[in-house]
This record gives C-alpha cells, sequence and structure tokens, in this order.
C-alpha cells in the first residue's frame, strides 16, 4: 500500500507542477530524513519548521530564495497528499493534517524530517504520541463521525 500512495502522491506534484528533484527531495525529507548540512538545507528547514528565515538578528527576517521556498513547498505537499493517499482518499483533493516534524543527530550529523498525519482517517506511526489535546479530540470526532454516516449508508440499503 505504501508504495501506491508514494506513486499517487509524487504523480499528484508532478501534476501541480513540481520538478522532478524537488519531488525526490520532498519524497526523502518526508519519508526518511535529511542531513542539515549547507545553507540550502538549513534553509528549508528553518521555513518548515517556523514558516520564516532569520537575518541579521532578532525580529529581522529574509525572504526564501526560490529554490528554498519551492523545495519547502514540495515538501509540504508531498506530506499532505501521502497521508491523504495513506487513508484511501483522492490526492487532488488533500485531507487536512498535523504537520509533525522532528530533528535528531545520526552519524555526528544533525537530521530532519517532516510528515503528515491526516486526523480522522490516518495517524502516522511515527508521530501518533504527537495527537492529543485538540487534535486527538478533532481525531475522534471525524472518526466517530465517519462511522455514524458508515453505519447509516449501510442501513439505507
Amino acid at each position: 500500500m505504501d508504495a501506491t500512495a508514494q506513486v499517487a502522491a509524487a504523480g499528484y506534484l508532478q501534476a501541480q507542477g513540481f520538478r522532478q528533484k524537488q519531488i525526490a527531495q520532498a519524497r526523502q525529507i518526508v519519508l526518511e530524513g535529511v542531513p542539515v548540512e549547507g545553507d540550502l538545507m538549513r534553509d528549508v528547514v528553518a521555513l518548515l519548521e517556523t514558516g520564516r528565515l532569520e537575518a541579521d538578528g532578532p525580529n529581522v527576517f529574509r525572504l526564501p530564495s526560490a529554490e528554498v521556498a519551492g523545495i519547502a513547498k514540495a515538501v509540504h505537499a508531498y506530506a499532505f497528499a501521502l497521508a491523504t493517499a495513506r487513508a484511501g482518499r483522492n490526492v487532488t483533493r488533500p485531507l487536512s493534517g498535523f504537520f509533525h516534524k522532528r530533528t535528531w543527530e545520526q552519524d555526528g550529523k544533525q537530521m530532519f524530517s517532516c510528515f503528515v498525519s491526516a486526523l480522522g482517517y490516518y495517524i502516522d506511526p511515527r508521530g501518533k504520541d504527537d495527537i492529543t489535546g485538540i487534535a486527538a479530540d478533532l481525531d475522534r470526532q471525524i472518526r466517530q463521525k465517519r462511522e455514524e454516516i458508515r453505519k447509516n449508508r449501510k442501513n439505507d440499503f
């Protein structure tokens, strides 16, 4: 199933105009994680973690380069499309979800990954412990509503 979901997510990104290199980078960040090395990847990670890039001091920000913005946008789109596909839904209408971010050290390198859980449909096993508070309530409520709808449809026939 996961290979099918990955192909569906990649196809969706390609249809949205992302380049193969951006899709491959997004796939690696979402599925495996990447070392945070070099200015490009540091900026991509900062943009995904905080939504902004700091400049020369506190409260001073800079715009991302087109390449950084493109990769970050591809990662975001791939993560949501993959969670939607894993939920068995149509990737052309990505579900809203919970955006998980992870950093860790591996072989002396700082690593980064991010992925999405589609609340009420699919919880990524890597992030199940993140779904607490309001997110857990939403997940539970959506699942209950979906079950009610399923039961009502079953009784209609």
